[in-house]
């Protein structure tokens, strides 16, 4: 059991890891383009590869914790998973009771339904 929280925790902060630094790749790329002619493009460039590669090294690494604990990684994988989907029905659902398309008992309902599953 200690082994398995440890290996959820290092999965959860690589995962967290590969993620937002494609994500900021991505922004840094959005801002280049905002600021043509302000800055060096070569700065720009140089900060998306360094995000690309601590992405791509962080991936890497959840290969190979998965080839070492196959059953324990794929079990952890469906539970972050698992978590990950619940959290995005749970803010699209207050968006949609934000935005008054559903009502405040079937959301209740609704997010009731999320939580047991």
């Amino acid at each position: 059991l200690h082994v398995e929280r440890v290996l959820k925790q290092h999965y959860e902060f690589d995962l967290v890891v590969a993620l937002v630094c494609k994500r900021v790749a991505g922004e840094i790329r959005q801002l280049s383009q905002k600021l043509t002619g302000e800055l060096d493009p070569g700065i720009f460039e140089a900060c998306v590869a360094w995000y690309i590669s601590r992405s791509q090294e962080m991936f890497q690494h959840l290969k190979a914790q998965e080839a070492e604990h196959p059953k324990l990684f794929h079990a952890i994988q469906q539970r972050v998973l698992r978590q990950a989907i619940q959290a995005s029905a749970r803010e699209r659902l207050e968006k949609l009771l934000t935005d008054g398309i559903v009502s405040g008992p079937i959301a209740e309902k609704l997010a009731a339904g999320l939580e047991s599953e």
